[in-house]
C-alpha cells in the first residue's frame, strides 16, 4: 500500500513539473493542486485500508467523498492556469 502511495504521489510531481513548462501557475492553482493531491492520496489510502478490513461501503463512500473533492480541487484550479503565452485558458 505504502508503495502505491509513494507512487502516485511522484507521479503527480512529475506531472505538475511537465505541465509547468506549458503553463503557469498562480498562486491558487498551486495551493488547489496541493489540497487536490493530498486528497487523491488519502483517498486511495483510505480505500484500500477499507477493502483490507472488508469494509467495502466505506471504500466506496470514501472514494466518492474524498475522491470527488480532489477532483473538484483539480477543476476549479484549472481556472487560474494560464498559457506561457499569456492566453486564459478556457
Amino acid at each position: 500500500m505504502f508503495f502505491l502511495l509513494g507512487f502516485l504521489s511522484c507521479l503527480a510531481v512529475i506531472q505538475i513539473l511537465k505541465l509547468k513548462k506549458k503553463y503557469t501557475f498562480k498562486l491558487p492553482a498551486r495551493l488547489l493542486i496541493v489540497v487536490g493531491i493530498c486528497l487523491l492520496v488519502f483517498a486511495v489510502a483510505w480505500t484500500i485500508s477499507s477493502l483490507i478490513e472488508f469494509e467495502n461501503q466505506a471504500a466506496g463512500v470514501g472514494m466518492l467523498f474524498f475522491g470527488g473533492s480532489s477532483l473538484v480541487c483539480f477543476s476549479i484550479a484549472t481556472r487560474f492556469t494560464t498559457k506561457k503565452t499569456g492566453e486564459v485558458q478556457k
